[in-house]
């Protein structure tokens, strides 16, 4: 814990954020969190939430039903870096290769990480400085950000949020399938796609005979949750870029109770009231098909 309260330090300094979630009640989390003198974020979930959503009960210990240990890196937009098993003690990640994680993470996120780079050199003599940190913002609009997000309201909340959610008369296992599947997709969604159920894979639908794609990288894939971002690429449209679609699925009456988000939305104009009509057809589609019922993909590709 020692070696945490200096990172923590060092990570405020470089604009990170440190978050622990406990099994602990919200008393025994304060008392916690005020003894090691911890002055970053602390979470009760004693209702076990994310051990659930995440799949990670140490089922070795029902007495205590505690969560496996897990540190999780997580890259701007809550994108997985790196995850830390820690089971075992030696699972668990140093404060050495926490820095490490964290110099990757901000090497890929800050164009002016290197400023010795001729062209950022160049870029600054013409007066660009779109690149260079504060990125095109006033220091008083980076504090102001900065004192929203330490209250819980950081400006991404403002994003508009297409939301749906369904019951299905089919195990979880079956519409996880139908959903992350290339099989599943293409019975659903689009009849041409690549899709693999794998973290980091860059799952690619087609629509219109190929003139619109949507590339979504999978950055979360466990049996109760899914989570796909979207990324740039030259033939998917720009209000799709950086939007992240979620899965989640929960056992319900023999059933499966599928909550569904397509987030992100920068503004509700223009294609985003189409969308949320389309997914709420594709949501009856995802159940049909789960439940064994003849489906037809909504797009032809």
């Amino acid at each position: 814990m020692e070696g945490l309260l200096q990172l923590h330090r060092e990570m405020e300094v470089g604009y990170c954020r440190m978050v622990t979630i406990s099994t602990d009640n919200l008393y025994e989390t304060y008392e916690f969190r005020t003894s090691v003198g911890a002055h970053w974020t602390f979470l009760s979930d004693a209702g076990r939430k994310v051990q659930k959503d995440l799949d990670i009960a140490e089922y070795t210990d029902p007495t205590h039903n505690p969560m496996i240990p897990h540190t999780i890196v997580l890259e701007p937009g809550l994108v997985v870096h790196k995850i830390y098993n820690g089971y075992w003690f030696f699972g668990r990640p140093t404060v050495d290769e926490l820095r490490l994680d964290l110099r990757t993470v901000l090497r890929k996120c800050r164009p002016d990480w290197d400023i010795t780079q001729p062209e950022m050199r160049a870029a600054w003599q013409k007066g660009d400085k779109s690149r260079f940190f504060p990125y095109g913002k006033s220091l008083a609009e980076v504090f102001a950000q900065t004192g929203e997000e330490s209250q819980g309201e950081s400006k991404v909340a403002a994003k508009a949020d297409i939301l749906h959610q369904v019951y299905i008369r089919a195990v979880p296992q079956r519409v996880l399938a139908t959903v992350t599947t290339q099989s599943g997709v293409r019975s659903w969604w689009t009849a041409s796609c690549d899709v693999k159920p794998e973290i980091g894979f860059v799952n690619v639908l087609r629509f219109n005979n190929g003139s619109v794609e949507f590339h979504f990288r999978v950055d979360e894939q466990t049996p109760r949750r899914i989570a796909w971002t979207c990324i740039r690429a030259p033939k998917v449209p720009d209000e799709w870029v950086d939007t992240r679609l979620t899965f989640e699925l929960a056992e319900q009456d023999s059933g499966t109770k599928l909550r569904f988000g397509h987030r992100g939305w920068r503004s509700t104009e223009g294609a985003y009231a189409e969308c949320n009509t389309v997914w709420a057809e594709l949501m009856h589609r995802i159940g049909s098909h789960a439940e064994g019922k003849a489906t037809q993909p909504y797009f032809g590709g």
